[in-house]
């Protein structure tokens, strides 16, 4: 179960102005000590883009980005920037220009950043702030249920326990409590309900279906979040996701001045247009790539999945094989060749992974598998097993190829290409990260040919290799609409003959 902890050392929280006040006010718009001129010079290194034009056209402010973690104590609680510490009072690209706009506690944000990027810390630490600055004000909530100041949802489990631990070590090193508490499936629903209740946190971090399991049966309240974080929200506002995602939304009060931040490593112009129509108030939009022109576009048809890349720390390789059947020796020969450091090996279905786990235990490999049917502590004792290097080969389908930061991951391999092109960039993004290198290998088989083009478009836009065996398979994209969610089905090549698969998970 989730445990909410609760952590005092001997640091004082001072009173920074208030959030509505003009001092404060004053105080944000001085945070970054660069020139106008240094700024742009700035974003232009580091390629980011910034866009405030609501949708009348109309353009706000641009924030200058923080370039260093100290320039923003001003308005932010003693202790707390202590998190920041390792990183030598330098903010990641994404948290720079982030921050400026989330400490406002009023503008709504798209962060696009690729994967490793600290995106956690860039909504975290204005969250905590927020709670801060809320601190003494009076709830109406009504029935007097339970009902979180901020909520911050995330597409998995191991993920929403990832946020916690760091929205727990960065409460830490403050004097005055701030409460916060993970809730997820797969453990014991009435001992998690009651731990939440009788904590009462100022922060929640939970996953969809756990929530709207505890809203549906009204055991507690959304009417006072007023800081609202969807994490890998392309993967939230997917056709999946889309329908729980607002049902959430639509729980909150809906008068109340909500800002909300979505993130993540793509962001399709479809899945944009979902986004759009969740944010409340003013908004900007912060890209951290070279294409960002392309993935915050609102002409839908001017986006493909091609344009998309993988980190530019990530080499990728692509090994096409002739048959199916010749994979799993292809397989042995990858983790012959990367074997000297960690590696996840990615497959696309439950009962595929529990095959391959098999395969390789009988092979004499030591390997840890997660996968959505694993009880959450096997997924846990797995999880930890890779980190503490037990193992160094981590089985996982899709669910660990969001957002899930595990240090020192070499090698990537794709053994079973994933549904679309938005997944594969996600998952080769568990290697490359914080600045490291590392290579992302994928065995590519006809029966995965109607993603060739994307493929090919990805590798060529992160300045990659493109195997003749893959380009043999055509680069011809045609765009399909649907009604209510336009281009959101996968790209195909019109002239491939669709084969029907029956899978039974």
């Amino acid at each position: 179960m989730a445990k909410t902890k609760v952590k005092k050392t001997g640091t004082s929280v001072p009173s920074p102005p208030h959030a509505t006040s003009v001092q404060y006010l004053e105080l944000l718009q001085n945070l970054s000590k660069i020139s106008e001129e240094e700024a742009i010079i700035f974003r232009k290194e580091k390629n980011i883009s910034v866009d405030t034009g609501d949708s009348n056209g109309q353009s706000a402010e641009i924030f200058k980005p923080v370039i260093r973690f100290s320039d923003s104590s001003a308005v932010l609680p003693k202790g707390l920037l202590k998190i920041c510490d390792g990183f030598e009072d330098i903010p990641s690209a994404i948290q720079s220009q982030t921050w400026p706009y989330a400490l406002t506690f009023s503008k709504s944000i798209v962060g696009i950043a690729e994967t490793g990027s600290g995106k956690t810390i860039a909504f975290g630490i204005p969250a905590i702030a927020k709670v801060i600055h809320l601190s003494g004000t009076k709830k109406n909530v009504p029935n007097g249920k339970y009902s979180p100041d901020v909520l911050i949802l995330a597409p998995t489990r191991e993920l929403a326990i990832q946020i916690g631990e760091t929205i727990e070590k960065a409460t830490g090193f403050l004097e005055k409590p701030i409460k916060s508490t993970v809730i997820y499936g797969g453990v014991d629903r009435s001992s998690q309900l009651a731990h939440l209740l009788s904590t009462k946190p100022q922060i929640l971090i939970a996953t969809p279906g756990r929530l709207l399991d505890y809203l549906s049966e009204d055991e507690l309240s959304l009417f006072t979040v007023s800081y609202f974080v969807l994490d890998e929200a392309d993967r939230m506002l997917d056709m999946g996701f889309a329908p729980d995602v607002k049902r959430i939304v639509n729980a909150m009060d809906s008068t109340l001045s909500r800002q909300t931040l979505m993130f993540s490593a793509t962001w399709p112009s479809t899945i944009k247009r979902l986004a759009d129509s969740l944010i409340k108030g003013p908004s900007v939009r912060i890209s951290v790539t070279s294409r960002s022109e392309l993935l915050t576009s609102t002409d839908n048809s001017q986006f493909s999945p091609s344009s998309l890349k993988g980190g530019s720390t990530i080499k990728q390789i692509v090994t096409v094989v002739d048959d199916h059947q010749e994979k799993e020796k292809i397989l042995f020969s990858l983790l012959s060749k990367y074997s000297s450091g960690k590696i996840i090996l990615f497959v696309l279905y439950k009962k595929e992974a529990d095959r391959i786990e098999q395969v390789l235990l009988k092979k004499g490999y030591k390997v840890s598998t997660i996968h959505g049917d694993k009880a959450q502590s096997a997924r846990a004792s797995a999880l930890a097993t890779f980190k503490d290097g037990k193992s160094l080969i981590l089985l996982a389908t899709d669910v660990a190829s969001r957002g899930l930061d595990i240090p020192f991951v070499e090698t990537v391999i794709n053994y079973t290409f994933p549904l679309t092109i938005e997944d594969y960039v996600h998952r080769i993004g568990r290697t490359g990260r914080a600045g490291r290198s590392g290579v992302a290998h994928t065995i590519f088989s006809p029966l995965d040919k109607n993603h060739s083009g994307e493929l090919i478009g990805v590798l060529r836009n992160s300045g990659q290799d493109v195997p003749q065996e893959l380009l043999a398979f055509g680069t011809a994209t045609k765009k399909r609409e649907h009604k209510d969610y336009g281009s959101h089905y996968k790209e195909i090549d019109p002239s491939i003959k669709p084969k029907h698969f029956k899978f039974d998970d």
